[in-house]
């Protein structure tokens, strides 16, 4: 969990009111209500897809569009998502995000055709994409102490980490005992429970008068983003002409926000991220930690309910060693040791975790038992998320002032569900392409060919991220006085 340093820098508001002791931690409760929801969603979905595909009768060329349409919108708005928070402020942001979560989730669980699916899960990613940075920003707002503000975080991350195995042991038990249906149902009262406490619990907002958004520059940035990111995950099997108009919009999107951002007086995004290497690198390393997390999700749950036979409960069980990997990691290595050592030496072993991950399991065969092959891609890739996850965080927050911390630390989440929407969309489709030339018509006869691609994917990624990682190092000992001062201590 990364800590944001006290005191106020340029632009900054100021110390704010603090609200009664008891208030704040209640109000610390409501909000962490509410990203257990977010993160339970995801796993929810993850354990149901094979009962969600067969019941809507979703083709596997667009199966990944069951994970991928919510976790696409998501990092595709949520640098537009902390705009709007900023704008309006982080307790009525918070509230709307809840109240359109909870429908759409509602929604989502009373679909009848594959679309109607997709589309509620859509607009959930969209709330998803508000609620998330306006639950930060309230919390950082709430606790202006550095201490308290510490153990908020720590207690806002153990609820975030324990989010994904309640939702893989809950998510199985509803889809294996009702109804894949009862997952969406079920996140109905999580909302509601958080949005009572943000009422009764949470401060009133007070946001500057001079704070200002470019919400052009934010929806240029968000419309690129998804345009290219839905141009790279529509089926192979679909209209060229769709796929390249899609594109081409959202490339003139981003050519748009470049231009904008070079002629603005206050950037939406801070210059230095993209023009420094580790930075950029760190938001490429997200995005590739996104992909191995949504692929193995996937892939393995396919595998385990079709091949080894395995119910939704008994998938949600096998996949608590990923959540027991990141919090052992996050709780005794990535807290010790990242103001002690630059982020990328935890991101180079992250990536290295996640490639021998996808190396693994492109040794999945019809044969394979879960004790030893799939247990070792299980803990390889959760190593991977943890070592990745927080360090990338610190990477492009290193050099960013406290003031513009929410829209930074929004393009590392939103590096991170693109890439693993747009990963594993076409990862998907590599397995489902070369499984039609195989022997074995089964998930396992695509599940090498799409590991040989996302370990190509990976090595890219550690090769930018190590040569990233040597420039700073020689840079800070060529000019020592050149290293700015990082606004994050460690978890």
């Amino acid at each position: 969990m990364t800590v944001l340093d006290g005191g106020a820098s340029d632009g900054d508001p100021g110390p704010l009111r603090r609200v009664p002791d008891r208030r704040r931690w209640l109000g610390l409760v409501a909000i962490g209500v509410a990203q257990l929801m977010v993160v339970m969603n995801s796993a929810l979905t993850s354990v149901a897809i094979p009962s969600i595909q067969a019941d809507l009768e979703i083709a596997d060329a667009s199966r990944a569009w069951i994970v991928a349409g919510y976790t696409l919108v998501f990092g595709s708005f949520l640098v537009l998502g902390g705009s709007l928070t900023d704008r309006l402020g982080a307790r009525r942001a918070l509230m709307l995000a809840l109240t359109g979560f909870a429908c759409s989730a509602a929604v989502a669980g009373l679909s009848q055709a594959g679309w109607q699916f997709l589309v509620a899960t859509s607009v959930q990613g969209l709330f998803a994409a508000l609620l998330v940075p306006a639950g930060v920003s309230k919390l950082t707002t709430t606790f202006t102490d550095p201490a308290e503000r510490s153990r908020a975080l720590a207690v806002y991350g153990s609820i975030a980490a324990s989010g994904a195995a309640v939702g893989l042991l809950l998510g199985g038990a509803l889809t294996q005992y009702l109804s894949w249906r009862a997952c969406f149902a079920t996140l109905v009262p999580f909302a509601v429970l958080a949005l009572v406490g943000s009422r009764l619990f949470l401060e009133r907002d007070h946001v500057p008068e001079r704070t200002r958004v470019d919400v052009v520059e934010a929806a240029l940035l968000t419309g690129g983003v998804a345009g290219l990111g839905i141009a790279a995950a529509l089926p192979a099997d679909g209209r060229v002409e769709i796929r390249l108009l899609v594109g081409v919009l959202g490339a003139a999107a981003i050519g748009g926000f470049a231009w904008r951002r070079r002629t603005s007086r206050m950037p939406l995004v801070p210059r230095g991220i993209f023009g420094d290497a580790p930075s950029a690198s760190a938001l490429l390393a997200a995005a590739v930690s996104g992909m191995g997390m949504n692929a193995l999700f996937l892939f393995i749950t396919l595998f385990e309910q079709r091949g080894l036979g395995f119910s939704a409960l008994q998938t949600g069980l096998s996949f608590l060693p990923v959540t027991l990997t990141i919090l052992t990691l996050n709780s005794f290595v990535v807290r010790r040791l990242l103001h002690r050592v630059r982020p990328q030496a935890l991101i180079v072993p992250g990536l290295v975790c996640t490639g021998l991950g996808a190396a693994t399991l492109a040794t999945l065969r019809p044969s394979t038992t879960y004790l030893p092959t799939l247990l070792l891609v299980l803990v390889l890739v959760g190593a991977g998320q943890a070592l990745v996850g927080f360090p990338s965080l610190a990477a492009v927050l290193r050099r960013v002032p406290l003031s513009r911390s929410g829209i930074a630390s929004s393009l590392q989440a939103s590096a991170q569900q693109t890439g693993g929407a747009v990963g594993v969309a076409v990862l998907n489709a590599v397995a489902v392409a070369s499984a039609v030339d195989s022997p074995d018509q089964t998930v396992v006869g695509g599940v090498g060919a799409a590991s040989a691609v996302a370990i190509g994917i990976v090595v890219v990624a550690l090769v930018l991220v190590a040569v990233s990682w040597i420039v700073e190092r020689r840079r800070a000992a060529r000019e020592p006085g050149s290293a700015e001062r990082p606004v994050v201590s460690a978890v």
